[in-house]
């Protein structure tokens, strides 16, 4: 997913829904997001940063890896403090829970 230059065009947590989009060979990627509870959007950004490169090391195709990103950064935003514990598993579940 990222062997080349990837541009994440930004990742955007505001006080309702966590959205990402990544510009990858030509190809424009996205994922609209989550509504979940904002608790502290402080490390959230981080949480969908390392939602990329944990897809990228799973071997995630693209569009999954964005909407997993988007599900670590949703996780993230919903929990005080800039280092809430989420697993894959956590992200997987939430991923299954909201569709």
């Amino acid at each position: 997913f990222f062997s080349g230059k990837v541009w994440l065009k930004n990742g955007l947590c505001n006080q309702r829904r966590t959205r990402c989009c990544a510009l990858y060979r030509s190809y424009f990627f996205r994922s609209s997001g989550f509504e979940v509870e904002v608790q502290d959007i402080i490390g959230s950004g981080d949480s969908l940063l390392e939602g990329i490169l944990t897809g990228r090391l799973e071997g995630k195709a693209p569009e999954e890896n964005i909407r997993f990103a988007c599900g670590m950064g949703s996780l993230g935003a919903m929990y005080r403090g800039a280092t809430p514990v989420i697993t894959t598993d956590n992200v997987n579940t939430f991923l299954r829970v909201c569709g």
